[in-house]
């Protein structure tokens, strides 16, 4: 994909290609984006992904309806520690700070993770 913009002077305008602007970030759904129907994440989904985060340095997060501990093995699976929000937006948690995120266990995970937003439904 080219981006381009727009140049006039004297009634002539021109398309003109301009430098691709630096991406910052690269969030994705689960459930009938990243995953497949097995409910895994291609091979070819992990490596956009991690180019994402490696080569073009964007951070990339995972944004879903589920809960927290549904979607920790997705992000093991992609091999990043990476903003999460979940819940369907009512939770929003960083990346994990611990050494080996891999062998916690949900709450754990929650603990390591600064909180970066949690709106729960209100008891009544």
């Amino acid at each position: 994909k080219q981006n381009y913009t727009m140049q006039s002077g004297s009634g002539d305008e021109r398309k003109q290609p301009s430098e691709p602007k630096q991406l910052c970030v690269v969030a994705s759904d689960l459930d009938g984006t990243l995953l497949n129907s097995k409910h895994a994440v291609s091979e070819d989904n992990i490596a956009a992904m991690r180019r994402a985060a490696n080569d073009v340095k964007a951070q990339v997060m995972l944004i879903s309806g589920r809960m927290l501990a549904c979607m920790l093995p997705y992000e093991a699976a992609l091999g990043l520690s990476m903003p999460i929000v979940c819940f369907n937006g009512a939770m929003a948690v960083g990346p994990c700070e611990a050494d080996d995120a891999s062998a916690m266990d949900a709450l754990e995970q929650l603990k390591a993770r600064p909180m970066w937003y949690h709106a729960p439904v209100p008891k009544e």
